[in-house]
């Protein structure tokens, strides 16, 4: 009787497992069939030695910190729109009554990142733009909490200052930020990954920050985007380090490509590289998604669609018109 109870649990293990995988395996971000390989062998140990320790899969998802203020970028920075819904809603599509979402915010710390001070002025994300998109947020997760009962119970909001010590509770994420940026700058190596990680981020802060740094001379251009790239891969190390200490089991996830098997890179758009808060939706003729800036997208082959929903959130997004529709 007990060994016919063992195998019974032994199976739905593996079902569920499998389970996970199927639906898991659509949105990597890898597009190398052998690292997609051994991202699901990754994946498939640490499911079961999860299910077994704990009955329970947790996911740790490291997102959604705000959508970009650079009106070339998106539509309104203070609303979410559809690009956030699709993003959550596919979240809410990958649980079950087995596993539950933790993602770790911190706007906070972006908040202290995406900031120059230039003749007196500041330049960057505002707390007002923060709350709205965080209020936007919880709209969406409430709206998908009718579609999936029981989601909103299973996502789970962490900030970085939840993830700080009881010690360290009373600073401002800035001054911990700052301490933890002197205390490993010395430590930090360009490697070949870490020096295409710096470009990348440069890049995405240029355009940024594209108004204001154009007023510049290129020295001292440059020198800012030196200093904030290098500010952000420091602040992703500690945050990661925070991670993991609270939750050394969970399953690691990224919206960004990863290259080994400790973290998989998920797409929260599916068949998208762009996170939902650095571009804009748009709905292709065909019915596909994709995320483009919105200075690229086409005025003559796209239009707004969507509405107004609340003070804090949009369905918007870019429409492809077809031929056929035009004339209709």
């Amino acid at each position: 009787m007990y060994q016919v109870i063992f195998m019974q649990i032994c199976m739905n293990k593996d079902t569920i497992v499998k389970k996970h995988i199927a639906a898991l395996t659509p949105v990597l971000l890898s597009h190398d069939p052998q690292h997609c390989k051994q991202q699901i062998e990754t994946l498939t140990v640490k499911l079961s030695e999860q299910l077994s320790r704990n009955n329970k899969i947790t996911y740790v998802l490291p997102a959604f910190p705000f959508k970009s203020p650079n009106p070339d970028n998106v539509i309104d920075c203070k609303k979410v729109d559809h690009a956030e819904y699709i993003a959550l809603d596919k979240l809410a599509s990958l649980l079950d009554e087995h596993s539950s979402f933790v993602v770790a915010r911190d706007t906070d710390v972006f908040r202290y990142l995406f900031q120059i001070k230039y003749q007196g002025h500041e330049f960057g994300v505002t707390g007002d733009a923060i709350a709205s998109y965080s209020e936007g947020l919880s709209q969406i997760i409430s709206c998908l909490n009718n579609k999936y009962p029981g989601f909103a119970a299973q996502l789970r909001f962490v900030s970085f200052m939840q993830l700080l010590n009881e010690d360290a509770k009373g600073m401002d994420a800035a001054t911990i930020l700052r301490e933890e940026q002197d205390a490993r700058r010395s430590d930090l190596k360009l490697n070949c990954y870490r020096r295409s990680q710096n470009k990348g981020i440069k890049s995405t802060m240029g355009t940024f920050f594209k108004p204001i740094l154009d007023e510049m001379q290129p020295e001292e251009k440059e020198k800012i985007l030196d200093e904030l790239a290098i500010n952000v891969m420091l602040r992703t190390d500690y945050h990661q380090e925070l991670i993991n200490r609270e939750y050394p089991d969970a399953i690691r996830l990224s919206v960004h490509k990863q290259f080994g098997t400790k973290k998989i890179g998920i797409s929260l758009i599916p068949g998208c590289r762009r996170t939902p808060w650095v571009g804009t939706l748009v709905t292709r003729a065909d019915g596909s998604m994709g995320m483009m800036l919105k200075a690229e997208i086409d005025p003559e082959h796209y239009v707004l669609a969507g509405e107004v929903i609340s003070d804090n959130r949009t369905s918007y997004h870019y429409r492809e018109v077809t031929q056929e529709s035009a004339y209709q």
